[in-house]
């Protein structure tokens, strides 16, 4: 059952909009076509309705997309800013529509907020949000207002109190719903994210409806199938998935920004990368995910892009750029409108169209195709390569999963499977957070070399303090056996001792036996009291030892900064489990664990031929950490294939908002270097990544090793 929510004084703000669309209506000018933009006063006048497209740059995209076209976005009126999140007042809303006559031109004048513009399903209005940004001592609050225009920009007036971020026609009644975004966060992030999504028809906003209020998400990335079964979101950023409406629960898609979902019934979505060069598409009804790369324009190669939003049409997509690297004067003089096609498998861009040409920044275009709505995805094509090009790499979504886990949630205050693996408690998802050089690996698992782990902040008030009978598991894996902590509570501990690993719960000290390098072990202790006692890979551990025990810290946290591993498969639990349940959830992680493949891993020194520029601290903004790539002369190999005379390799250069000083590296100095493929790491697909080289051909591999301090 639907919560409806009534809203006050709507009659008298539809009065008053409807008089002020009949006075607008009355002050209406012709204006002649023409393909050059309209610097014009907002003024709005009597489109021309032609037939056909009729200028040169009308007629190039109408030739590309198949069909009358509209493109509509927010103009950034200085020509040395970019302001990608809209958060500033400098813009004008503008379109373009190939069969007006007037080409490029302004629909709104007025100079201020207009915030991811969308066109409605008959691509005869627009509907944006004011986000109405407040800026005090470095936290932002909002106070959003969502507006509908017509396309000709007049009937404008105000919808609700709330962040529109997407249009959806409801196949049965035909009726419009405006989907937002309620409660937004006040911070200091340029990421934002609101409490609560609702809906509301365009043309009676007062019946609104909640969609899904059980966590927070984010904003700008939100698109609804065709079916409007399925919604692509954040959860919030960076925490990419696709929300089951029915069922109000969310599926992780994996970490980015700027998800999108196509409008048909295909469900297929993408995540954005933390490189803005490339998609992850993710098919979660058949497990399958492949990369795309989006920045292969004609204009440019391999340069940052934002805004990537699927168009009403399934093979066509909106997106902005190039953007430069630093904040310099001209920079938003050199962002403009493109459209892309994928081809019939969603594997590739197969062509582009430029839209813009003003010397002014794009923001949120959003892009309507005549006759879109009946276009769909052949399910048996996709993720196809077309005939005589390469073959798709298909990575799974997630592991098969054997078993179920936990086995009985009962007590159960927290759980992260992994990172694809978020876990809903109630209305809380379950998080970690890294710090220091910790980062996330290649098995979905938190690598804490160098680093730490711990629940997220909501999760540590759930957990509180350790109670008298209570129980904590995870599946660690170690890639060293020097001394360290694995995990401590305050009251309990795991840690590794001359290659030996104990645990203490209780008073007791227990020996759960030598590390095993590289092998994922279950662990799970138990507390009952002043008593307690510890499982390895589901068997009891009966042996007490006398050993020098570690500080355990004051809260939950895995790691010590020191330890070298990587854990996964957390469930903490306000109960002592019993020997069963322990039993049952060892196995379901050894299986799931048990298909691990390793990676091809190479070893070699190599000279610094060609660095990377870092960002700086604005140029990073939201991102808490970030990778470089370097091009590095191969001097020799020392283990493994590499067939490459140069090396493109990514290192960590900023973490846990801290740069690192190890970097940057010496350019001509040399350099002994153990990496893996980028393929084989696509955890790191969501992380900013910086390249400016001009080598688009060979493959880039990332450092493996713990980051340097």
């Amino acid at each position: 059952m639907r919560r409806l929510i009534p809203i006050h004084g709507a009659a008298l703000a539809l009065a008053l909009a409807a008089l002020g669309s009949c006075l607008a209506s009355c002050d209406r000018k012709e204006r002649p076509g023409s393909d050059e933009p309209v610097a014009g006063t907002g003024d709005a006048w009597v489109l021309p309705k032609f037939e056909g497209p009729q200028d040169p740059r009308s007629k190039e995209i109408e030739a590309f997309t198949g069909g009358h076209t509209r493109i509509v976005w927010a103009q950034q009126q200085d020509p040395d800013e970019t302001d990608k999140y809209a958060n500033g007042k400098q813009h004008k809303l503008t379109g373009f529509g190939t069969r007006d006559g007037s080409g490029e031109r302004v629909i709104l004048g007025e100079v201020g907020n207009y915030a991811r513009p969308l066109l409605t399903p008959d691509g005869g209005r627009v509907v944006y949000t004011v986000k109405g940004v407040k800026k005090v001592k470095g936290t932002k609050t909002y106070d959003p207002h969502c507006f509908v225009v017509n396309w000709d920009g007049t009937g404008k007036r105000e919808l609700a109190s709330a962040y529109a971020d997407d249009l959806w026609l409801d196949p049965e009644s035909g009726v419009t719903w405006v989907y937002a975004v309620e409660e937004l966060s006040e911070n200091a992030q340029i990421a934002i994210s609101g409490k609560a999504l609702v809906r509301f028809p365009l043309d009676d906003p007062e019946k609104r409806e909640v969609v899904f209020d059980k966590g927070a998400i984010g904003l700008n990335n939100l698109q609804a199938s065709r079916d409007g079964t399925r919604i692509a979101s954040l959860f919030p950023w960076p925490a990419g998935g696709v929300l089951d409406v029915a069922a109000e629960t969310w599926e992780s898609t994996g970490h980015g920004c700027w998800t999108s979902m196509a409008p048909d019934n295909s469900y297929l979505s993408w995540v954005f990368d933390g490189a803005h060069k490339n998609v992850t598409m993710v098919r979660l009804e058949t497990n399958e995910k492949w990369l795309v790369p989006v920045s292969n324009l004609p204009d440019f190669q391999n340069k940052e892009m934002y805004h990537p939003r699927w168009s009403n049409h399934p093979r066509f997509f909106a997106i902005t750029g190039h953007y430069p690297k630093g904040s310099r004067k001209g920079s938003g003089a050199q962002v403009e409108t493109y459209i892309g096609k994928f081809d019939p498998g969603a594997t590739k861009v197969e062509g582009w169209v430029r839209v813009t040409r003003n010397k002014l920044a794009e923001i949120f275009p959003d892009v309507w195709i005549e006759g879109g709505e009946k276009a769909s995805f052949d399910p048996a094509l996709l993720g196809k390569a077309p005939e005589g090009d390469p073959e798709v790499v298909i990575a799974k979504v997630r592991e098969a999963e054997s078993g179920t886990w936990p086995a009985n949630e009962d007590g159960l205050v927290f759980a992260w499977a992994g990172v694809s693996g978020e876990k809903l408690i109630g209305e809380r998802p379950c998080r970690v957070t890294l710090h220091g050089r910790g980062r996330f690996g290649r098995f979905d698992d938190a690598v804490l070399g160098g680093g730490t782990a711990v629940p997220d902040e909501a999760s540590l008030a759930a957990i509180g303090e350790p109670v008298a009978e209570s129980s904590v598991e995870f599946l660690f894996t170690a890639d060293s056996e020097a001394d360290g902590v694995v995990f401590g509570d305050g009251s309990r501990v795991v840690f590794v001792s001359d290659g030996r690993l104990y645990a203490r719960t209780g008073e007791t000290v227990w020996e759960g036996g030598a590390v095993q390098l590289g092998v994922p072990t279950h662990l799970t202790l138990v507390a009952r009291g002043e008593d307690g006692s510890l499982f390895r890979d589901g068997e009891q551990r009966m042996d007490a030892a006398t050993v020098d025990v570690p500080d355990a810290g004051p809260a939950t946290v895995f790691g010590d900064g020191v330890w070298e591993g990587s854990v996964k498969g957390i469930a903490i639990y306000a109960r002592a489990l019993p020997a069963e349940e322990i039993a049952a959830n060892a196995t379901t992680w050894k299986g799931r664990e048990a298909e691990r493949k390793p990676a091809a891993r190479v070893v070699l020194t190599g000279k610094l031929v060609e660095a990377t520029p870092l960002k700086t601290k604005t140029e990073i903004g939201a991102y808490n950490r970030a990778l470089a790539v370097y091009t590095y002369e191969i001097e020799a190999v020392k283990e493994g294939d590499y067939p490459h005379p140069t090396a493109l390799v990514g290192h960590w250069y900023y973490m846990d908002d801290t740069f690192l000083a190890s970097m940057p590296r010496e350019i001509g100095q040399s350099y002994e270097l153990t990496i893996e493929p980028a393929a084989d790491h696509p955890q790191n697909n969501s992380e900013l990544t910086d390249y400016d080289g001009a080598d688009f051909e060979t493959p880039v591999y990332f450092d493996v090793t713990t980051p340097e301090p």
